[in-house]
């Protein structure tokens, strides 16, 4: 059994305008401190309502792309075509190229305050154990997993917590009962835990005569300042959102352009600081330069050294056999040949290529 603290808000406004659909409207009242459901009068108008199961439809699902932008389309077009209804969806997760969701579908008659939400996304706010939740009618059972969120009215098929986690495909787990009696105050309880995020995508955007007669009833201060921050805090934090999305993107292009300077910076820096320090190095009359001057037309050095009496040729070229037969048969070149195995890098050959130059007086 669940056992179930009174709540801080005792009888504030929130319960008052706190609303139950089940077979018919019930608000939230309390009654001896315990907090019960009361058929509503035809002039109750919740601002937040709250559908038992019966009321919408469930599912959950996978998309194959993680983009925030395919993804937002990809919903939006799905809620167009649902002419009576209104799909909510809450995004659990978008990694490794999958976007994981749970789908809820109402009646658009339930949006005429300022939020609708399901229950069973409430009752499994408590626990990631399977939530049985006993009523007079059916028995209601709600858990949650990677997958989102899960839950069905016990039926002919499935009528047993163990039926009903083979069912989602789920391992065994503690199961958590909640009687009848615990209903309402374990769903206002957990209404703070579902967090502003979530909560933004279940808000309902008023009308303007929905307003106006909220104002004409006298509508108390602190429902409107609820209703308020719940509705502008999650357009900030949507507008946030996109506002730093643009800046990265922004951002990204320059950094990957200054990067790629940046790269080719250095490589001619090395190139020039090996050239300067090959220059001091080189013998009297070498023929060296003249030899260097024919390679650069031919391949993109990245490194010139000089060392015990071998020159050393670091770069990339289209075909690096073509360098070493230049060089092979240069008149002024001897021992040519590759260092090390040449390898592929964006459709050239990488090469490191050593030889010596035959001095003044050798034969060709």
């Amino acid at each position: 059994m669940l056992q179930i603290k009174k709540p801080q808000f005792g009888n504030s406004i929130l319960v008052n305008q706190c609303g139950y659909l089940a077979d018919k409207l019930y608000r939230f009242v309390w009654q001896d401190e315990e907090l019960n459901f009361a058929e509503a009068d035809e002039s109750f108008e919740p601002k937040i309502l709250i559908l038992s199961r019966a009321r919408y439809t469930e599912s959950q699902g996978k998309l194959p792309f993680d983009n925030k932008k395919q993804v937002s389309r990809f919903f939006k077009l799905a809620s167009n075509q649902e002419l009576n209804k209104k799909v909510t969806t809450l995004i659990h997760k978008c990694v490794e190229g999958q976007t994981v969701y749970t789908q809820w579908r109402w009646d658009k008659d339930y949006c005429k305050g300022w939020l609708t939400l399901p229950e069973s996304l409430l009752f499994v706010q408590s626990s990631s154990d399977l939530v049985e939740v006993n009523t007079n009618d059916q028995t209601l059972w709600c858990t949650k997993s990677d997958n989102g969120v899960h839950s069905i009215l016990a039926n002919v098929l499935v009528n047993s917590a163990e039926r009903f986690l083979v069912s989602i495909g789920a391992a065994a787990k503690p199961v958590i009962k909640v009687e009848a009696s615990s209903r309402p105050i374990l769903l206002l309880n957990n209404l703070f835990h579902v967090g502003l995020n979530n909560l933004a995508s279940f808000i309902n955007i008023p009308s303007k005569a929905f307003i106006e007669a909220s104002f004409k009833k006298g509508l108390k201060t602190t429902s409107m300042i609820l209703a308020g921050y719940l509705l502008f805090s999650s357009i900030f934090v949507l507008a946030k959102q996109a506002w730093l999305t643009h800046q990265l993107e922004g951002l990204s292009a320059e950094v990957n352009t200054a990067l790629t300077l940046q790269n080719e910076v250095e490589k001619q820096v090395a190139l020039y600081t090996s050239g300067k320090q090959l220059l001091n190095e080189l013998p009297e009359q070498s023929p060296f330069l003249q030899i260097f001057a024919e390679i650069v037309p031919k391949a993109q050095l990245t490194n010139i050294r000089f060392e015990a009496g071998r020159y050393e040729l670091r770069g990339q070229a289209q075909q690096a056999t073509e360098i070493l037969s230049f060089l092979v048969n240069h008149p002024s070149v001897k021992e040519a040949k590759f260092d090390y195995p040449t390898r592929k890098s964006r459709d050239k050959d990488v090469f490191v290529i050593s030889f010596t130059v035959k001095q003044a007086g050798e034969n060709s």
